[in-house]
């Protein structure tokens, strides 16, 4: 699955481009619309997280020049898809009659953020009709998941004070930057 995720921040295109790429798929970035357009008209994909609120160019709007460039280029090139790729609306405001509107302006999904793995990858088995392996063809029981390989090498890890509260407050907020800077 290639997925272009389109973010005028830079921390929550990270986020979800991880996400995406830890269950397979080929993710490019756009720091806007007119970015979006841009890798629209150079590259088939088939699935578009856009956010909503934009400052050059809203995600309503990307979503309608989007469709437009997407379907143009697709014939252009033969790539035989008809209507170009799913969209998804990305928004932090989760308020239902927003979710409609968002909807009925022609996304076909809707994406919390926080963003949550379980619902990106909802969003691909659901539009795309795919499939989640795991990648090492085990099955997901309570036993895999929780063997861990060396228990023994966990034993000898201290972490200082500060390092904790600095992981509890980038647990609590969410932010995978922060985590990142803690953990190295």
């Amino acid at each position: 699955v290639r997925a272009l995720v389109v973010d005028d921040v830079g921390e929550n295109r990270e986020v979800l481009a991880v996400m995406l790429e830890a269950i397979g798929c080929e993710v490019d970035q756009a720091a806007g619309g007119p970015q979006a357009l841009d890798w629209l008209r150079d590259r088939p994909v088939d699935i578009v997280f856009a956010d909503i609120r934009m400052p050059d160019m809203d995600g309503l709007d990307t979503l309608r020049r989007g469709r437009s460039v997407a379907q143009t280029a697709a014939s252009r090139v033969g790539a035989g898809r008809d209507g170009g790729p799913v969209w998804v609306a990305c928004s932090a405001s989760v308020l239902d009659h927003e979710r409609q509107r968002y909807l009925r302006a022609g996304f076909d999904a809707f994406l919390p953020k926080p963003f949550k793995l379980e619902q990106a990858a909802d969003c691909l088995v659901h539009l795309l009709n795919v499939r989640l392996e795991h990648g090492d063809g085990a099955e997901d029981s309570e036993e895999h998941r929780d063997a861990d390989p060396d228990p023994a090498a966990w034993t000898s890890v201290r972490l200082s004070d500060a390092t904790r509260a600095a992981l509890r407050e980038a647990v609590g907020r969410q932010s995978i930057t922060r985590l990142r800077r803690c953990l190295e």
